[in-house]
């Protein structure tokens, strides 16, 4: 068939015609005379220590666009006037910061400048979405590890019993995640794929309303980050911590009361051995100027790293080996085939290492080279309940990631500016025991006992590598075309670069080495592209985001001709002919979005949105099963489709906003999100009209929707206080909350219901409220204290034998707290300072139930296990520690800054 030409539709990508997804802000004001109120023209408006500025118009109206989110200062001038300093003049990302000057007539010529501290308004006039920002001074401020347990203490952001993130009630992986104005997205799972540590973040913003038409290949919400940039003078930091899990909870965690504080005398940057109980973390920044007199004005740079060691709070006991392969089932007390030294063995840990910056070439005032870098290596272990006491069978994991972003901006004059940007992601994801496939020791094979019995022995088989690379070009233009219009247009193409392949491997024998049974393979390389206009329209009393987005995908893949072309395997069939195949067809969308809000007054305001939001399924679900194979009925598949259309998301939003006092606001927001075309599975038949051959298909039929409320109330810092209180009540319903809902039950012959009905989705949370406090006097000491409280999940409830006695969902879980604490002391010893701090995670030791039992709703106790009688069941397996939240951890550290 005839494709559309993509290299056609990205062509115009190297014409200047066509601004990055928000990497800056904007100044504008008046510049008035103090006496006469009249306009100032030409009066000069300088942001110090920049050569950015702007002129004031006939009417006094100043305008200064693409300024980095940050605190800066504004020094106004005119000739017979006394010129006037602003400070503390705050600038948001995609928003705008209004200050206005009124100077005084002055007959001297030199007179001395008035200073003024500026007062940025709690509540911003022209936001037409709900979204929150987080400065890098809040960062430091709060008890966090990573900027996702920031995100998730947000209005309208709830968790699953996993710990994924979901906003507004959507699937956790329909986020779109953007650093320095370039989405770095991994499309196996639509998780981000560079790692960001918290000391690289100069502010962060997530839109979980209907955000603009900039930002696309999203349902639910937008992560927007901006990292930090190298100032004029050398500057730097060293932080260290130190700790371990320290919980009464002793029954269900084990050697959880071996407190450890002081793991970190075992810290090596080159050891990424789990060799030492506790948790420690060294990271570190360094920026400034480039140290030679001729450059150091042209460039600066930022350095982060970090090095993370965990070994978790799960444990498991060394009481069988690998090689253990006895073939009768003993009691773990007095089983004479175990040969394991009963030592404690860590089953969740982790070892994080990550090296990051930015280096900036200031070309010339108007042109600026920018190269950010991020990597990451990771390597982990995910518990498992069966291998308790066989925990070297664990799977080894491995995340190997890197990002390279270069942008080129060039401001063509003061109201015009574009941006020419090119990225390259690397992200590799791999598990397998033994690295060698070909490893003798995969000769003992797992011995499973049907969930009701520890492994005694034997290791897994599988090994699995995928990994992804993308390349993405970009090219955009803003311009402030007058007072009121600006108009952002920007064009995008990606093109990536897929490989998949996993293996189970066959246990050796002595008269054989071990090789692979089965396995699945393949290399695709879809394309994207898309282009948007957008108009932020700022009137006095109303503020007008409209825009518009094409989105364009080319998945190049072959799907089955029909659903019984496929490639049917069968014991008297083993090497059937190819599946019959046609190509996948090229997909487009049209997305318009529209936001309006209305000032009541300089402190309050009201907001509409309205959009359509398209996105891809993931593309694992596109090229899963790439020979389209059917092994058997008793061997039940599920096979990927390339030909799947974009799920869909409209949303409407209304909100309202209004300072109460100098100090506090509040936020008020109701929104809707109707949701069609949700990825699932159909059961189908590769021999119709006999039920054999079955095999499940994903296919776009799923819908839902979202309805919530949610209530945000601020304190900005006065008096040593602070404070937020963020409420939440929501409604998520769908046909399915996965997308192999429908496989993992209809394969195991359980009804389901009709795909017309809806049920709360496996995260749906009625009452979520977040608080936190922090009282501070900054630069000598401070305490911040987060509280979170989440009504009970849903799950589905049924007796003792696993039948239900309820509909899907109908029952939920325990409700959920938890309170997070993070104080510490700060002094100067000449240019250093030093901080000591301690952070206390889930503080009063609180057992939060994530999992539960479906017969007792509970985590602790089940009757399912006592149908099987006769002490089959093995003492203590229906007691998972896996299925409570982490239990407290207490960590000791410093920070030196210079």
């Amino acid at each position: 068939m005839n494709r559309f030409p993509f290299y056609a539709f990205i062509a115009p990508i190297i014409f200047p015609a066509l601004v990055f997804a928000g990497t800056s802000g904007k100044i504008t004001g008046r510049v008035t005379d103090e006496s006469t109120g009249k306009p100032l023209p030409g009066a000069n408006i300088i942001i110090e220590g920049t050569t950015v500025g702007a002129a004031a118009d006939a009417n006094g109206y100043y305008f200064i666009i693409n300024v980095p989110p940050g605190t800066y200062t504004l020094r106004a001038s005119m000739m017979g006037y006394t010129p006037m300093i602003k400070t503390n003049v705050i600038v948001n990302v995609d928003l705008t910061t209004k200050v206005n000057f009124r100077l005084l007539p002055t007959v001297l010529e030199a007179a001395k400048p008035i200073t003024v501290v500026a007062t940025r308004p709690m509540v911003e006039l022209d936001v037409t979405s709900g979204s929150a920002r987080i400065s890098s001074q809040e960062i430091n401020e709060l008890p966090s590890e990573e900027f996702h347990d920031i995100l998730t203490k947000k209005a309208g952001i709830t968790t699953g019993a996993g710990g994924e993130m979901h906003i507004r009630g959507g699937r956790s992986d329909e986020v779109v995640y953007m650093v320095d104005g370039v989405p770095v997205v991994n499309p196996f799972t639509h998780g981000i794929a560079a790692y960001v540590p918290n000391n690289l973040i100069q502010q962060m913003e997530v839109v979980s309303g209907t955000f603009n038409a900039e930002y696309g290949n999203a349902m639910s919400g937008v992560v927007n980050i901006v990292t930090k940039e190298g100032g004029n003078k050398l500057s730097g930091s060293v932080s260290a911590y130190t700790g371990d899990y320290l919980s009464n909870h002793t029954n269900i965690f084990w050697n959880i009361d071996d407190f450890n504080p002081f793991g970190i005398s075992n810290f090596s940057p080159f050891d990424t051995r789990f060799n030492m109980k506790g948790i420690s973390n060294l990271e570190g920044t360094l920026s400034g100027p480039i140290p030679f007199e001729n450059l150091k004005d042209k460039f600066n740079f930022f350095l982060a790293g970090k090095l993370l060691k965990d070994e978790g709070w799960l444990w498991g006991i060394r009481k069988y080996l690998t090689s253990d392969v006895a073939g009768v089932i003993l009691p773990l007390d007095s089983d004479t085939t175990a040969h394991g030294d009963n030592k404690f063995v860590p089953m969740n840990p982790n070892i994080e290492r990550a090296i990051n910056g930015k280096l900036r070439f200031k070309i010339t005032p108007s042109i600026k080279l920018a190269w950010s870098h991020f990597w990451r290596k990771r390597n982990y272990k995910l518990y498992s309940h069966s291998y308790t006491y066989n925990p070297d069978a664990l799977y080894n994991r491995y995340i190997r990631s890197r990002q390279d972003i270069i942008t080129f901006t060039h401001a063509i004059s003061a109201n015009t500016f574009y941006n020419i940007g090119v990225s390259y992601s690397f992200y590799n994801y791999e598990y397998y025991l033994y690295k060698d496939p070909g490893d003798p020791r995969y000769y003992w094979d797992t011995r499973y006992y049907s969930g009701i019995r520890y492994n005694r022995g034997g290791c897994p088989h599988g090994w699995f590598r995928r990994n992804s690379s993308t390349i993405i070009g970009k090219f955009d233009i803003t311009s402030q075309v007058n007072n009121t219009n600006l108009v952002k247009m920007g064009i995008e193409a990606k093109l990536h670069n897929l490989y998949y392949y996993y293996m189970w491997i066959e246990p050796a024998s002595p008269y054989q080495p071990t090789h692979p049974l089965n396995w699945d393979e393949y290399q695709r390389n879809p394309h994207e592209a898309s282009a948007y206009i957008q108009d932020k329209i700022e009137f006095k009393y109303m503020i007008i985001n409209a825009g518009l987005r094409f989105d364009y995908f080319d998945p190049r893949a072959e799907v089955p001709v029909s659903d019984t072309d496929v490639r049917v395997i069968s014991p008297g069939n083993l090497n059937p002919p190819p599946a019959k195949t046609r190509p996948a067809t090229v997909k487009t969308k049209l997305s318009p979005r529209l936001g309006i809000a209305h000032p009541i007054s300089d402190r309050g305001m009201i907001y509409f949105s309205y959009g359509h939001f398209f996105q891809m399924p993931t593309m694992g679900y596109l090229y899963e099963n790439p020979e389209f194979e059917v092994r058997s009925q008793h061997n039940i598949t599920t096979m990927g489709n390339a030909d799947l259309r974009p799920q869909k998301t409209v949303i409407y939003e209304v909100g309202f906003k209004q300072q109460i006092t100098d100090d506090i606001a509040f936020d008020l927001t109701a929104y809707y999100k109707d949701i069609r075309d949700l990825l699932t599975t159909q059961k189908t038949s590769a021999n119709p009209p006999v039920d054999t051959d079955i095999y499940f298909k994903y296919i776009n039929q799923d819908y839902g929707y979202v309805r919530g409320i949610t209530f945000a109330l601020k304190k900005k810092p006065t008096h040593y206080l602070s404070a937020a209180l963020d409420y939440t009540y929501q409604i998520a319903e769908a046909n399915n909350s996965y997308p192999t809902t429908v496989y993992a039950s209809q394969s195991g012959n359980v009804n389901i219901k009709r795909p017309n009905q809806v049920v709360p989705l496996h995260w749906d949370q009625r009452h979520t409220v977040n608080a936190t406090v922090t009282l501070s006097d900054p630069g000598k000491w401070g305490i911040s204290l987060i509280g979170s409280y989440g009504s009970g999940r849903p799950y589905t409830p049924t007796d003792a034998g696993g039948v239900r006695i309820g509909d899907e969902y109908s029952a939920r879980k325990p409700a959920q707290y938890n309170f997070d604490l993070r104080t510490h002391v700060d002094y100067r010893v000449g240019s250093y300072k030093y901080s000591l701090f301690v952070k206390v995670y889930n503080l009063f030791d609180r057992l939060n139930e994530n999992y539960v039992y479906n017969d007792t709703g509970r985590a602790g106790y089940t009757h399912i296990y006592d149908r099987y009688g006769g002490g089959l069941v093995d003492p203590g397996y229906p007691l998972r520690p896996n299925y409570y939240s982490k239990p407290r951890s207490v960590r000791f550290g410093f920070t030196m800054s210079f």
